[in-house]
């Protein structure tokens, strides 16, 4: 579902996150991409694929989620002019947008989205009824929503208002 949204050329944040590690797969078929990332998994995918150019922020290493964080990660990540920011969360609210269970990481999605153009949420329908302490961008600032089912009522009504679009991800078949 997101691999129509990314052309070519683009330049693009993905966060740490098993949802960012598929999307991170699936960007493989594209080339010549600046990629920017704090997770060691998406720079192992993408690095010295198709042309592509990797950035891993520095930081502090969060071991449990493989991924950078802190001052030195957000003040880089604002030195780029990202596309499309792909980001996940530990939880959407429908007041609050996407929320975190670790502050640093709510803190990096601020810098990281005041310097996208387009900012891409995907995530699976189990964050919908899920809550997290640390709120992250304003979800006015939010583009694109992809999961792998409808929101509820209430959080559908958010989005709408927040302008934002949802797109339904479907399965790929074995087949295909």
């Amino acid at each position: 579902a997101v691999l129509p949204r990314i052309t070519d050329g683009m330049t693009v944040f993905l966060d740490v996150g098993s949802t960012t590690s598929f999307v991170a797969e699936a960007l493989r078929q594209r080339r010549n991409l600046t990629v920017v990332t704090n997770s060691i998994g998406v720079a192992q995918l993408l690095a010295n694929h198709n042309g592509n150019r990797l950035h891993l922020l520095g930081g502090e290493m969060c071991r449990d989620d493989r991924g950078t964080f802190g001052p030195v990660a957000e003040m880089q990540a604002a030195r780029f002019a990202f596309d499309v920011a792909i980001l996940s969360a530990d939880a959407l609210s429908p007041k609050y947008g996407l929320l975190f269970h670790n502050a640093a990481e709510a803190e990096l999605t601020l810098a990281v989205t005041a310097a996208a153009e387009q900012i891409m949420v995907v995530t699976t329908h189990a964050k919908f009824t899920e809550s997290a302490p640390h709120r992250g961008p304003d979800p006015q600032q939010l583009t694109h929503l992809v999961s792998d089912r409808e929101p509820g009522k209430k959080l559908a009504r958010s989005l709408l208002d927040w302008g934002v679009e949802f797109t339904l991800a479907t399965a790929i078949s074995e087949e295909a």
